[in-house]
């Protein structure tokens, strides 16, 4: 299961749980060292983690302002960094709705009775920038149906 899953949330729960030499950790079943490598690329590049010394051909990794942020959140990293980047441009309220509707699985379910009616509705809610567009002209809609 380890060597199937996207292990940057684990990855980024360990250094801020104090485990700075990941790539020397020793898993039940370790992955593969490209992939931890990844995922610590994908971590640096998220700017939440800073690359320190190398420790016995490793490098250790402690987690900066951003990370420590980060790590309060549950959700993903790039989640995480979403919400704290949405506050600098203020969209917050539509990364939070974004960010919650991602955190679903089929957000959005049309009984086969009422597609005829309900996939026209739908279709109206469309908008050419895509699904996380539609998402929050989903909840205006809602919100103004009142």
């Amino acid at each position: 299961e380890i060597t199937c899953c996207d292990l940057t949330g684990l990855i980024l729960e360990m250094i801020a749980i104090g485990v700075s030499d990941i790539e020397g950790f020793s898993f039940f079943e370790s992955p593969d060292v490209r992939l931890m490598r990844m995922y610590l690329d994908k971590l640096l590049s998220l700017q939440c983690v800073k690359k320190m010394e190398v420790l016995h051909d490793h490098f250790i990794y402690t987690l900066n302002d951003i990370g420590l942020k980060m790590v309060q959140f549950p959700c993903n990293p790039y989640s995480s960094k979403l919400i704290l980047q949405s506050i600098e441009y203020s969209c917050s309220t539509e990364i939070l709705l974004i960010v919650s509707f991602l955190s679903l699985y089929d957000v959005i379910f049309i009984p086969i009775e009422k597609q005829p009616h309900l996939v026209e509705l739908f279709n109206s809610f469309e908008g050419v920038a895509g699904d996380h567009i539609l998402y929050i002209n989903i909840l205006k809609g809602w919100v103004n149906s009142d």
